[in-house]
């Protein structure tokens, strides 16, 4: 059985075999692969293609070896800063790929980039062709903007008006890539997800597909890790992303005054780059208008001292975080099953979440703290909750360890592949 993954980056055990620089982007990609590579019989041969804007040609073949196994490996050029622009030349360079490797099944990880729906334009074997769903780009788009008011979704800083990228421009650019998904589960025949909600929006597009329950192995590092309250002296919260109005982070912005009342000593911590710096004459030039409202925001609540921005972490510094802060927070506007509510649960970091999109499929009210998406009021009160009573907040930190634990089992999610591969090549 030939398959052939495609990845929206390179896993980091494909780059260290050659020599190349990779993200932190996906790393459960990279935990999923390591995980089939320990296993996979010789009954599987592997391929895998990820795109580069560092080629002068329209792909470049290589062969390398992990765990004694030899995978082909395909890089191919697509411009990955603007994923919103379709290159055309894709479909050769697909049509090319797949001629070369001849898979029995190729498996498409993510639906919301061109060479998704390139790659599933190219195949024309819907029964042979899998799709694994991340995020939901059309939810994405509908609910991008966080609901900011309008004036500051069509407000212009000098980035914003330079580059033509205000946040209502974001949100279309969102919309165009929600169209590349579109297309891609059009092609498909099959698809994974995990939780009720992509279910339904899948099928929305595609009632035709088959859909195969499958949940993600996260990073290897968080199985691992564990919250201990104990070596914890203040209050602190850690949000994992807060650089576009999706994230919601201005709604935690909100909440914090009535958080300090009764918690003076609360602070803030932000993985991910800073969007608000305002101190140098290049981070005034750079700022846009969603940083640009949380730097304003921040300071007329007047807790501008309490944010922390951390910048980009690898897995370890992620783990770090999860270890030795209060309560993980999720105050985005919609998810499908966020990574890093998965990773918080595993390590037993009290979590606070919106119930929005998949998240209620991740957990219940016993394992996570809900509230309504966008409402301060409701995120403050159940951050208060979580600090003051100690016992609950212990019980469901250990119930989120064992749920995330049975569903992220990456002994169980490897046999739930191999089941979903078989499947597909026996019809």
């Amino acid at each position: 059985m030939k398959i052939l993954w495609l990845c929206n980056v390179i896993p980091p055990v494909i780059a260290k075999q050659l020599n190349t620089e990779t993200t932190v982007k996906e790393g459960w990609i990279d935990a999923s692969l390591r995980r089939m590579l320990a296993d996979i019989n010789g009954d599987i041969t592997l391929g895998i293609c990820f795109p580069t804007d560092s080629l002068d040609s329209p792909y470049k073949k290589d062969c390398v070896s992990v765990k004694d196994r030899q995978i082909e490996v395909y890089s191919f050029l697509e411009h990955t800063q603007t994923p919103w622009v379709y290159d055309k030349t894709l479909d050769k360079t697909f049509t090319d790929i797949i001629s070369d490797f001849v898979p029995d099944i190729i498996h498409i990880f993510g639906t919301e980039y061109p060479h998704a729906a390139a790659c599933a334009k190219a195949f024309k074997k819907p029964d042979r062709l899998l799709v694994g769903i991340q995020g939901v780009m059309k939810a994405c788009a509908d609910e991008y903007c966080g609901g900011l008011p309008k004036e500051i979704i069509d407000s212009l800083t000098f980035r914003d008006w330079l580059k033509k990228d205000n946040i209502a421009a974001q949100q279309q650019k969102f919309t165009i890539r929600a169209g590349f998904e579109k297309q891609t589960l059009e092609n498909a025949g099959h698809v994974t997800g995990r939780t009720a909600f992509d279910k339904e929006e899948a099928f929305k597009i595609n009632p035709n597909l088959i859909y195969h329950h499958m949940n993600e192995t996260l990073r290897t590092e968080f199985y691992d890790g564990n919250w201990e309250p104990e070596r914890l002296s203040d209050n602190i919260i850690f949000v994992s992303q807060a650089d576009y109005p999706l994230k919601g982070f201005h709604v935690l912005i909100e909440a914090m005054p009535e958080i300090l009342k009764k918690y003076p000593d609360t602070k803030i911590l932000v993985a991910g780059n800073s969007i608000t710096g305002y101190t140098t004459l290049k981070e005034k030039i750079k700022i846009g208008g969603y940083g640009r409202y949380l730097r304003d925001l921040a300071v007329e609540k007047g807790i501008k001292d309490k944010i922390n921005v951390l910048g980009r972490l690898s897995a370890a510094e992620m783990l770090e975080r999860y270890e030795n802060s209060s309560i993980y927070i999720c105050t985005s506007y919609v998810e499908n099953s966020p990574n890093s509510l998965g990773e918080a649960m595993l390590v037993g970091t009290p979590s606070i979440a919106a119930k929005v999109g998949g998240i209620p499929s991740m957990a219940t009210d016993k394992e996570v703290t809900f509230f309504d998406k966008g409402d301060a009021k409701q995120l403050a009160e159940c951050v208060i909750g979580v600090f003051s009573d100690r016992e609950k907040t212990l019980r469901m930190s250990e119930a989120a360890k064992i749920r995330a634990r049975k569903d992220h089992d990456a002994d169980r999610n490897f046999e739930r592949l191999m089941e979903i591969y078989k499947e597909i090549c026996l019809k």
